[in-house]
């Protein structure tokens, strides 16, 4: 063998062994996210929303730098996710409409309830139990209630301290239908994008958090 090829497979042979067990983890991590996907059903009455591990791009980002994002990245994320925003349907550029189609009371019971997602082998929800946004395991909410969850801000008295603005309407239905479009890598679930509920209830909380007659605005 001569001189030079000899030397370029000692430069070769370490990068071919250095390169197996990268793939070698790829392909783990191919299998376990498989097999955990599939152990998964698919949440009955909602098709399209899996339970599973799958992440999408932004949900990438965020493992990826353990949700501490580079300042560009973050405005990048934040821009992606917003544009993922749908509004209902009455909706015309007027966020004031929002007090006006909204309905808390269609809503009330729900923002309670823990029904929903129970979507795996062992137990899964009935067609017509349908998931909610279940606010309470991690917000206070009305004054009344002995139990509310402590994970995020309190909610109650949400529209006395901040008032009925189109501002706020925008920033409350906004932060609901997906909170990365303001703050990426949250905690909260992104109920509009990931289809968890549509836009008309999404309005519906809204004026839950906001109507004066709401029972989180009274005292």
């Amino acid at each position: 063998m001569k001189r030079g090829a000899f030397m370029v497979m000692l430069l070769v042979s370490p990068l071919i062994t250095l390169s197996k067990p990268k793939a070698q983890e790829q392909d783990f991590e191919f299998i376990v996210e498989k097999y955990i996907n599939e152990s998964f059903q698919s949440v009955p009455g909602y098709p399209g929303v899996n339970l599973g591990l799958s992440q999408d791009y932004s949900q990438r980002i965020c493992s990826k730098y353990r949700d501490k994002l580079p300042d560009k990245t973050f405005k990048k994320v934040a821009e992606l996710e917003k544009a993922s925003i749908k509004y209902p349907s009455y909706f015309k550029g007027d966020w004031m409409v929002i007090m006006e189609k909204g309905d808390w009371k269609r809503v009330e019971g729900l923002v309670k309830s823990g029904r929903g997602f129970r979507a795996g082998k062992l137990q899964t929800d009935p067609d017509n139990v349908k998931a909610f946004a279940n606010c309470q395991a991690c917000h206070m909410l009305e004054k009344k209630e002995l139990v509310g969850g402590n994970f995020g801000p309190p909610l109650t008295n949400y529209g006395k301290t901040r008032g009925i603005t189109p501002e706020v309407i925008k920033y409350t239905y906004e932060k609901i239908y997906n909170s990365w479009a303001y703050v990426p890598c949250s905690s909260m679930p992104r109920y509009g994008s990931k289809g968890l509920l549509s836009p008309e209830q999404i309005a519906d909380l809204v004026h839950y958090l906001l109507s004066p007659e709401s029972p989180i605005n009274k005292d």
